[in-house]
């Protein structure tokens, strides 16, 4: 009897408590060696973890699988990385998981991550074009360039003389995603041929001869300009008795003379009068605007300086009197205040009020947000299931205590079966929330992931055999989004752990459910 109490409690020793870690497992979440990838480009994932795992797969979640039968990651987490390449062959978002395919014994089971990468189309230019087509000089022009998917570097829009010259950027620097089509207002100084190019933007190492940056097929880009009509000169005007330096004014039309004095490097406004022509805002550049852009206006709008301000579509006001760098009978340059918060994105337009009280519109623009990104603490989802009939459960969110430290993540939960005989089972913890505001989903990722059993004299002498580690069953990415873990317990006091991390985009400062 004595020899038999002493087997309990040396096994009571070596079990009661949590567990040590495997020296055996998957590490972080796996990361490519770019944010996102071109159709049928080499996509590269580096995989990190600690010991020897047999029987890696993984899941590119287009339906292709790869499998490595035994990788050494090395005794410290990080020393060694598999890595695994794949080619995308239609562009979309992938959700991928990496995993270990259970095997017989304990060293074999290294447990399981995820990752998510997007995979776009590469662009290319589908026509190139001036409005109107026969410009004049001295009037606006909207320069159109029209394409389809995404370009491989940040591109701008120039304009230069058919005959020779220097090319001239014209408008803001277009991201590498931005829409389809990219237009820009140019006032051309002059009567001649001229030629639209969408060219590499400044700073970027990238090959301007293919894609977004070759002209399409069937195009040189060329658009005429008419000489303008003699006529009654356009320039700068800053407010009544103030110097400024605003930068170019719009040049005057062919015959007319600039109302600009030079003088010590400053343009001071001659006395003048606008030149006739009907109050409206004819062309916005760009016309999707967020926080931080300078926007720029053709049209007519007389020589004293007045407001602008930026409104959403339902006629609520984005930005009031948005500052203004540039002001003349033709055109204005003004800025959309970058510290704006708490705004969705939406409809918008621009309202120009003259110094005479006129109030102009452009509609059809938009307003896109600064994002931000955060983490979803647990009492943030709708739905937060983790009870399991027998089970004790502790679960706790970003910043609280657990497990002797502090969670870092959405949810930390640890489940353990009560001491009470029970028969193997599993259960799921369900997360689910409904998004809003144009937030979206960004990343999640399942870390922490540990299983054992306890040992008690008087309910479980006898540990439960060892279940498995707990592992993500059910991912939607979509809206609602919902994520389930499933746990497996195998009888008395036997228990499992976990850290789900779930990360969201979307406006900075507005609420995401």
């Amino acid at each position: 009897m004595s020899r038999q109490l002493h087997r309990i409690t040396a096994a009571c020793l070596l079990m009661a408590g949590t567990p040590a870690a495997f020296s055996q497992g998957l590490g972080a979440a796996p990361t490519f060696d770019k944010p996102q990838y071109f159709v049928n480009e080499n996509a590269t994932l580096a995989i990190s973890g600690q010991g020897t795992c047999k029987n890696i797969e993984v899941d590119w979640g287009d339906g292709s699988k790869q499998v490595v039968p035994s990788f050494d990651f090395g005794a410290v987490s990080g020393q060694n990385k598999l890595s695994v390449t794949h080619k995308y062959a239609t562009a979309k978002s992938y959700f991928l998981s990496v995993k270990t395919i259970p095997g017989p014994t304990l060293a074999e089971q290294c447990g399981s991550r995820s990752a998510s990468t997007v995979v776009v189309q590469a662009g290319k230019l589908t026509k190139v074009s001036a409005s109107p087509t026969t410009p004049t000089a001295g009037q606006p022009v909207e320069l159109i360039v029209e394409g389809d998917g995404v370009c491989p570097a940040d591109a701008v829009i120039r304009v230069s003389p058919a005959a020779g010259g220097a090319a001239q950027t014209v408008g803001a620097v277009f991201a590498k995603n931005a829409p389809w089509p990219r237009k820009v207002s140019f006032v051309p100084p002059a009567a001649g041929t001229f030629i639209i190019g969408h060219s590499v933007a400044p700073g970027q190492n990238i090959a301007a001869s293919v894609g977004c940056f070759s002209m399409p097929a069937g195009s040189d880009g060329k658009f005429t300009v008419q000489a303008a009509p003699a006529g009654p000169s356009v320039g700068l005007q800053p407010a009544a008795g103030v110097v400024a330096n605003p930068g170019r004014p719009v040049a005057a039309p062919a015959g007319g003379s600039s109302p600009i004095d030079q003088t010590a490097g400053l343009e001071i406004m001659k006395p003048g009068s606008a030149p006739p022509c009907t109050p409206a805002v004819n062309q916005a550049s760009p016309v999707a605007l967020k926080p931080g852009d300078k926007v720029t206006l053709a049209g007519c709008f007389g020589l004293q300086l007045g407001k602008v301000r930026l409104k959403g579509a339902a006629g609520n006001t984005i930005a009031e009197n948005l500052p203004v760098d540039a002001w003349s009978d033709t055109a204005i340059v003004a800025n959309v205040p970058a510290d704006l918060t708490g705004l969705p994105d939406q409809g918008a337009y621009v309202e120009v009020t003259t110094a005479k009280n006129q109030v102009l519109k452009r509609d059809g623009m938009s307003f896109v947000a600064t994002r931000e990104t955060r983490t979803i603490a647990m009492h943030e989802f709708d739905t937060k299931d983790v009870a399991h009939g027998l089970v004790h459960t502790v679960a706790a969110g970003p910043n609280t205590p657990f497990q002797g430290g502090v969670c870092q993540t959405s949810v930390c939960a640890q489940h353990k079966v009560h001491a009470v005989p029970s028969p193997p089972f599993f259960g799921n913890d369900h997360f689910q929330v409904k998004l809003i505001n144009g937030w979206a989903y960004k990343s999640h990722n399942l870390t922490g992931e540990n299983s054992g059993a306890d040992v008690n004299f008087l309910n479980c002498p006898v540990p439960s055999g060892v279940g498995p580690k707990p592992s993500l069953m059910e991912t939607n990415t979509g809206n609602p989004m919902s994520f389930k873990v499933k746990n497996g317990f195998t009888g008395c006091l036997s228990w499992t752990a976990y850290r789900l991390s779930v990360q969201i985009t979307g406006p900075k400062g507005m609420p995401f459910r």
